[in-house]
């Protein structure tokens, strides 16, 4: 009798579409090595039919996992490919398989390949088991139902929700994979903020939007990230203006909206780690039958219904945002302003100039107390910086 240990293994696909986990037992040799496929003829036809392989040529090493067949048979989608070589393509949810031999006169001692084409993730926190146990999702290859999916989501929101002090109600995310799968895609929402302000500037919309913000900073509904916590891994939502003319008073109304399906290259964005909940849209015809079942019909609607709801702290930092401070910093051609730490300064400093210098502007000459310099006094607006004292 021989004692293995039990490990929870994540598997996802390369473009980040599917995800699963499945329980695995160790063993220090699973099976022999197995060559990646060469390349070849059969390489040229696969990128024809648009398929892709990334084990390819050289790439030999240890089996690290063995997919037995109550997880293989229903990870195979039935999409098959037959090549001219004799080999036969597979479509798996984890990616393309290729099976089959290859032609003797291309390599004699490799006479055949079996290459499925996986990424496996197995750096993920034990806290996800909580996690996903807590939203009665378990093995996905098991294909839950969608009833069962939406109440598993139902059960979890009502089991985590709660009311604040304020009155608010505060939610968890219903997450179906764990946070780990999403990427800091700072670099990403950075750009995209920086053509947000070139539009927004352009239709002179800028301090509009600006003030949107500085109205939610104000009623709690969004909060400013200290510096202490900038550099903590997270995750960020590039936003966009949406301006529309109300009826009303013929004025435009301008709101910011988020994009939670960005994303970076094959990482998932943060909808693709989410469940989605009920579908609410088919309720909309049993509503509009109980409207207009009685002789008269009432309609109101919630104001800022979904800016009132508080997200839990722990969710809090895969939504951030990036905007502006509430003040300008520049004195004609001098910048001079103040933060929190080193890491807040680093992000300040390489953000400023990257602005500037897309209006070709030279920003320059960077003095910080947290800087050491030859010179231990400077002037800024007219009086004397002892950077030492920091007076």
């Amino acid at each position: 009798m021989y004692k293995h240990k039990c490990y929870k293994i994540y598997l996802s696909s390369l473009d980040g579409n599917y995800i699963c986990k499945l329980d695995a037992l160790d063993h220090d040799v699973i099976c022999n090595d197995i060559s990646s496929a060469k390349n070849g003829s059969w390489i040229h036809e696969l990128k024809t039919k648009n398929i892709f392989l990334t084990d390819i040529q050289e790439n030999t090493g240890p089996i690290e996992v063995l997919l037995g067949a109550d997880v293989a048979g229903k990870l195979i989608t039935g999409r098959r490919e037959e090549l001219k070589t004799g080999s036969v393509a597979l479509e798996a949810k984890l990616g393309w398989t290729l099976m089959g031999k290859v032609p003797r006169y291309i390599d004699k001692k490799d006479t055949s390949m079996n290459i499925v084409t996986m990424l496996s993730q197995e750096d993920i926190p034990v806290s996800s088991l909580w996690d996903l146990e807590m939203l009665g999702i378990r093995d996905t290859i098991e294909q839950n139902s969608r009833e069962e999916k939406e109440k598993a989501v139902m059960s979890h929101f009502l089991e985590t929700v709660r009311q604040k002090e304020d009155g608010r109600y505060e939610v968890h995310m219903p997450w179906k994979v764990d946070r780990a799968f999403l990427t800091d895609n700072y670099e990403l929402c950075l750009k995209r903020l920086e053509s947000t302000t070139r539009k927004l500037e352009k239709i002179g919309f800028r301090e509009k939007y600006h003030e949107v913000f500085r109205e939610w900073l104000a009623e709690g509904v969004i909060e400013e990230i200290p510096g202490k916590e900038l550099p903590v891994r997270t995750h960020y939502l590039p936003h966009r203006p949406v301006i529309k003319e109300t009826s009303a008073t013929s004025s435009m109304k301008i709101r910011p909206v988020f994009n939670a399906s960005a994303k970076i290259n094959n990482h998932p964005s943060l909808n693709d780690c989410l469940e989605t909940g009920n579908n609410l849209i088919e309720s909309v015809p049993a509503i509009l039958a109980r409207f207009r079942l009685k002789p008269i019909g009432v309609i109101s609607d919630i104001r800022r219904a979904f800016l009132q709801i508080s997200l839990h702290e722990k969710d809090r930092d895969f939504v951030r945002f990036l905007w502006y401070d509430n003040e300008d910093s520049f004195y004609v051609d001098n910048c001079v302003t103040s933060v929190q730490n080193n890491a807040e300064l680093r992000i300040f400093v390489e953000s400023a100039t990257n602005v500037m210098k897309e209006g070709m502007f030279d920003l320059r000459g960077w003095e910080s107390s947290a800087i050491p310099s030859e010179s231990t006094t400077s002037p800024v607006l007219g009086l004397i910086w002892d950077k030492n004292s920091d007076t």
